[in-house]
């Protein structure tokens, strides 16, 4: 994974993204072990949000010429599907803002914080996402009372309130 990490670290130095976390599965397995994945989730920031498609060609087009090709809606880097997701909403932009460092073969890698995750796996809802909210909470790997305050600043109160029913 090294690589991946270096080529994404690569697109801060070289200014093609401002920064980054990484999300999904692969954040979770930082605090709480491995998860089936076929990708890694990049998030990054955009200047601004808007109702219109937001051009991915110029990131597309640097990762190309360092030779990493698209597939599909990803870039494959060292035999893994890297997805680069601009970050959506409130809630992601916070996440990558207030991202933590974690250290892969000698290469920095930024990754969201477990309550983020947590509060981005509660808004999302899946059964999947659901699962490793219980991992985190039963494992102790995020405090309930920092991920109350991001569901009462997010909005998520009815997913909160959905999932506490569920368990």
């Amino acid at each position: 994974m090294k690589e991946i990490f270096q080529v994404i670290n690569e697109l801060v130095a070289d200014k093609v993204i401002d920064t980054y976390a990484v999300g999904g599965a692969i954040a979770a397995h930082f605090y709480i072990g491995a998860f089936a994945t076929f990708d890694i989730d990049i998030f990054f920031p955009v200047a601004a949000r808007s109702t219109s498609l937001l051009d991915l060609g110029p990131l597309y087009e640097h990762l190309r010429l360092k030779g990493y090709l698209p597939k599909g809606e990803m870039i494959q880097i060292a035999g893994w599907d890297i997805q680069f997701l601009p970050t959506f909403d409130d809630l992601t932009d916070e996440a990558v803002q207030n991202a933590v460092y974690f250290d892969v073969d000698g290469e920095q890698v930024r990754v969201m914080k477990a309550k983020y995750l947590v509060a981005i796996a509660l808004k999302t809802g899946r059964s999947k996402d659901l699962a490793r909210v219980n991992m985190f909470l039963d494992e102790g790997k995020v405090n309930k009372e920092s991920v109350e305050q991001l569901v009462k600043k997010f909005g998520l109160e009815t997913q909160w309130q959905k999932y506490q029913n569920l368990t």
